[in-house]
């Protein structure tokens, strides 16, 4: 008997880090170079774009900006995406980029409105405002949340934690959740030695504690 074993190839993934530069000073941030202005070029982006779509044995191709804060660098990502949309290509391709949120123009927001089927773009909220604000320069108030849940209602948030809101995880959580986000990019800040940690262990066992009680409560998240 003959078996057909097809295997499904898993995209292939290019990030480009098309700035240094960033517009916040988050408190747990591990890049300690945000006020560099070194970003990558137009040319540089091609080649290596081109190389990708040209070669592998992948089917499919999934092009990520980040930064510093991608957004810095709108044009450059705009003329990428448009320079890359405008030629025929065999590899299915999709674009995407985690921003702050807080630097989206009008201009901005009409081109990735028209490009949502294409370009997927997630936010980045670290949970309530206080919480945010604490962790984000007290950027909250800068962010259009319906925006984001509009255009893709279906792209997870991303949430950092620090060791400036364990205290209130179970909160945060929640608060993104109830604001319609879903929520699967919840991790540790990268680079912040934890001291205390057996206490600081204790309440964040606290905290998912409360968490499961959110979630039988709630099935829908």
């Amino acid at each position: 008997m003959e078996t057909n074993t097809t295997t499904k190839k898993m995209p292939f993934e290019l990030t480009l880090v098309v700035t240094h530069h960033c517009n916040l000073n988050c408190v747990y941030c591990y890049e300690h170079n945000k006020t560099s202005k070194k970003k990558m070029s137009f040319d540089t982006a091609k080649k290596a774009i081109e190389h990708y779509l040209t070669t592998g044995s992948y089917d499919e191709i999934k092009i990520g900006f980040i930064g510093g804060e991608p957004l810095l660098e709108f044009h450059l990502i705009k003329d990428i995406c448009e320079w890359v949309w405008s030629n025929r290509w065999e590899k299915k391709l999709i674009f995407y980029a985690t921003t702050n949120g807080t630097i989206m123009t009008p201009t901005m927001k009409e081109w990735f409105t028209k490009h949502k089927q294409y370009f997927w773009l997630a936010l980045s909220l670290d949970g309530t405002r206080e919480t945010h604000n604490r962790n984000r320069c007290n950027s909250f108030d800068k962010i259009d949340l319906d925006f984001f849940l509009n255009n893709w209602p279906n792209q997870p948030a991303k949430m950092t934690i620090s060791d400036s809101h364990l205290e209130t995880l179970a909160d945060d959580i929640i608060f993104i959740h109830t604001k319609g986000f879903q929520l699967n990019g919840c991790n540790f800040a990268e680079g912040i030695e934890m001291t205390d940690f057996e206490k600081k262990y204790a309440v964040i066992a606290q905290q998912y504690d409360k968490l499961v009680d959110f979630y039988y409560s709630h099935p829908e998240y």
